[in-house]
């Protein structure tokens, strides 16, 4: 409503005592309606708001507590205090996941309003990290056991993780990055979680494959097809791109490709003398990243590339492609090594 200052949402959905949380307080958009500076950030810090995160447009994420509503939504440079409706909490893929499938359990992320990390949180490290020293066999691989470089499964075992998996979500894990627990929840027990003040959105977990963006959308989504009205690789100009992935099918009739390549992955072979291999690119991956570079668009104008002639111009060899991963096993090179 035009003159509502106050979302009833937030007194709606805060249950004191309904969860595990450490205090008294509930989350809402604090949106403005003069310019957002630091005096009237610190307006709100004064009156008990906990900043968390600044959100488009003149909007402020905050912590804070039900009984200093009235007082933040008087304030004269305050639009309006609120939390998203319900339908607007689920991602438009989700959304029509739902609507499209009829699947009973789905895999869900979860994203929150502020991190869950706490004293109790678990991170198990994931893989090693290697280094290269010279002239020692087999690979010249040093293993390395320093967990603070090595990747972490998150669990983070807070307040809100337990609220979630009392509501039904049978939790995977949590990213400290984005701030999102994922797990998978029975259809039926999605409304309860969009209900939940901590929460401020939930999305399917995506599936790469068919169901994804098409190629023509996701290129779009980045804007990076707007290279090619300014370079689209078949001038003279000078210009070299460099590809670090599983390989590349070098006679896939998209790419026409000329190029360099070259091989660092465990156990593959080296290219032969044409830069060819007899298993190219078993996993795929490397010959979607070129498709994404210089594809043609030959079978289908929505695969165009970025800069669908650079590869092919003039039978020069502007494309370096260093394999790093086989079907088994992985690139030992420094990076260094590899980049130069």
């Amino acid at each position: 409503p035009a003159n509502e200052l106050i979302d009833p949402l937030i007194l709606d959905r805060y249950q004191s005592g309904s969860d595990s949380r450490p205090g008294e307080f509930t989350y809402a958009f604090v949106m403005f309606s003069k310019r957002m500076t630091e005096a009237r950030l610190t307006r709100l810090e004064i009156l008990g708001c906990r900043l968390l995160e600044f959100h488009p447009h003149y909007t402020i994420k905050v912590a804070l507590s039900p009984l200093i509503l009235t007082d933040v939504s008087v304030l004269p440079f305050v639009r309006w205090v609120g939390q998203a409706q319900d339908q607007q909490k689920y991602d438009p893929h989700l959304a029509r996941e739902l609507v499209q499938t009829g699947a009973s359990r789905l895999n869900v992320i979860v994203n929150l309003y502020e991190s869950d990390l706490n004293p109790d949180s678990i991170g198990t490290p994931l893989g090693s990290t290697v280094l290269v020293q010279p002239g020692v066999a087999p690979y010249g691989v040093e293993d390395m056991r320093n967990d603070d470089q090595r990747p972490r499964n998150w669990m983070s075992n807070g307040w809100m993780q337990r609220r979630l998996e009392e509501m039904g979500l049978e939790v995977q894990g949590y990213d400290p990055v984005t701030i999102n627990i994922q797990g998978w929840i029975d259809r039926e027990k999605l409304d309860s979680l969009v209900r939940l003040d901590f929460v401020q959105c939930l999305e399917i977990v995506p599936v790469y494959g068919p169901s994804a963006a098409p190629h023509d959308e996701s290129i779009a989504m980045i804007t990076s097809d707007r290279i090619r009205s300014t370079y689209p690789g078949n001038t003279n100009k000078v210009a070299i791109v460099g590809i670090q992935d599983s390989g590349i099918e070098t006679d896939h009739t998209d790419l026409g490709l000329w190029g360099v390549g070259n091989d660092c992955s465990k156990g593959s072979g080296p290219w032969d003398d044409n830069g060819m291999k007899t298993d190219p690119d078993p996993r795929g991956h490397g010959t979607h990243v070129a498709g994404t570079v210089l594809g043609r668009g030959i079978e289908d104008e929505g695969l165009l590339g970025n800069a669908p002639g650079l590869a092919s111009w003039g039978g020069t060899s502007r494309l370096f492609n260093l394999r790093v991963f086989a079907a088994e096993g992985d690139c030992t090179w420094l990076m260094s090594s590899r980049i130069n």
